[in-house]
């Protein structure tokens, strides 16, 4: 299971695929991983928003002007996801 990762670094997707396994293996409930990804989800979408408005903000416009572009990043980050 993947405990801790430097931020912003890709993992390979066997390293993923091995950690998913791991938390699967646990055996938790429904509930449980549920909430889990709830609380996972707000964060990521946390750190988005703060690196949208950086972004905006180091060139000197709104962060509409990056948010238009939203669907780049969202391709680049599913890259290579069978």
């Amino acid at each position: 299971m993947i405990l801790s990762n430097v931020v912003r670094v890709w993992l390979p997707i066997d390293v993923c695929r091995r950690h998913y396994a791991a938390c699967d293996a646990l055996g938790l409930p429904n509930a449980d991983v549920i909430q889990i990804g709830r609380e996972t989800t707000n964060h990521v979408h946390g750190t988005v928003a703060r690196d949208v408005r950086g972004l905006a903000r180091g060139a000197g416009v709104t962060p509409w002007t990056v948010l238009v572009r939203l669907h780049e990043l969202w391709e680049r980050v599913w890259q290579g996801v069978v």
